[in-house]
């Protein structure tokens, strides 16, 4: 029983993986067809469908006040400026290098934790951040299409670079939202509000 669970979850993980990478892909060809923000709104469209849906069947979740004010200003940063960022850089990037430089998010969050939250970072996490920074730097230097010039693929990596700053900010502030609530609650009630956020630029 126990394996089971566990082949599931490696499963459900890979899939997460795939469907993520897929994402960037996706979305720089739908940026062939759409503008940035009619591509948003419909992506958050679509997915707010989804999780009423699912609603319907766990329940629609509960949140106070102060939890959807706070969730309000979280959405500011994600769905909201992260999305602005990726889509408009992915216009200027590749999909690849774009997923690389959002796989970055974690050690963001390590970062701002450690600056705003006063968290404990050890040598082994510094190294492994260094590194991982080292990497970025060749990674976008090393690009046969690099130059300073800023309207080039140097702007579509530094939007991106400003998605995973948005993102690492949103998983800071969901840290105690996330103590009551389920990650499908979370997600859905974020999805109506990047629904609000994105409707006027799509109108």
């Amino acid at each position: 029983m126990e394996q089971s669970n566990h082949f599931k979850t490696y499963l459900a993980l890979i899939g997460a993986v795939v469907f993520w990478g897929l994402s960037f892909v996706a979305t720089k060809i739908a940026l062939e067809d759409f503008s940035t923000f009619t591509l948003i709104f419909i992506r958050f469209a679509l997915a707010s469908c989804v999780f009423f849906a699912l609603m319907l069947h766990f329940g629609f979740p509960k949140f106070t006040r102060k939890e959807h004010g706070k969730l309000l200003l979280m959405s500011l940063f994600e769905p909201g400026l992260y999305f602005i960022f990726e889509t408009v850089g992915l216009q200027h990037t590749t999909a690849p290098k774009a997923a690389l430089i959002i796989a970055t998010v974690p050690i963001a969050v390590t970062i701002l934790g450690t600056i705003f939250l006063d968290e404990r970072t050890n040598m082994a996490s510094i190294m492994g951040i260094s590194i991982s920074f080292v990497g970025i730097a060749v990674l976008v230097v090393g690009d046969p299409q690099f130059s300073w010039d800023l309207g080039g693929a140097l702007l579509g990596d530094l939007l991106i670079f400003g998605a995973v700053i948005s993102a690492a900010v949103y998983i800071i502030c969901a840290r105690d939202v996330g103590q009551n609530h389920s990650a499908l609650e979370i997600t859905s009630v974020q999805c109506v509000y990047g629904v609000i956020f994105f409707a006027p630029a799509f109108l």
